[in-house]
């Protein structure tokens, strides 16, 4: 793997796999610190498996970029949403793990959806916790 985009254009591959699920995937970041392209890896890979799961989506997008000194990560589909107070049966982990993962990394998360409307999921992250170079 040479990076970010990379790992995540596998990890589509393979997850969706079988499923019939589209994925556009848009990575317009060059270079990432590791531990920067680790966090926001794993939150993309979070926001495409509940897709995967609860969506009944039919296209799934990955997108990562720089814009007004923060690098974003979006995650949306084109499912069945959700009605934000009421939690699935299985809790909001994997909502939680996505957050606190933003948090680490001196970012933030917010998740968005609505019943017919599908689900995005956006993490920021500012680029000035990269420090000098």
């Amino acid at each position: 793997m040479t990076g970010l985009a990379d790992a995540l254009r596998l990890f589509a591959d393979e997850a969706g796999r079988g499923s019939g699920v589209r994925f556009h995937l848009d990575v317009e970041v060059a270079h990432l610190p590791g531990a920067m392209a680790l966090l926001v890896y794993h939150i993309a890979r979070e926001g495409v498996k509940n897709s995967l799961q609860h969506a009944r989506a039919t296209d799934i997008w990955v997108t990562v970029r720089e814009e007004h000194g923060s690098i974003v990560l979006e995650v949306r589909d084109n499912g069945v949403g959700f009605d934000p107070p009421t939690p699935g049966p299985e809790g909001r982990f994997g909502v939680e793990m996505m957050s606190d993962r933003a948090q680490v990394g001196g970012g933030t998360f917010e998740m968005r959806g609505a019943p017919g409307e599908g689900t995005k999921v956006r993490a920021s992250f500012p680029t000035s916790i990269f420090g000098p170079g």
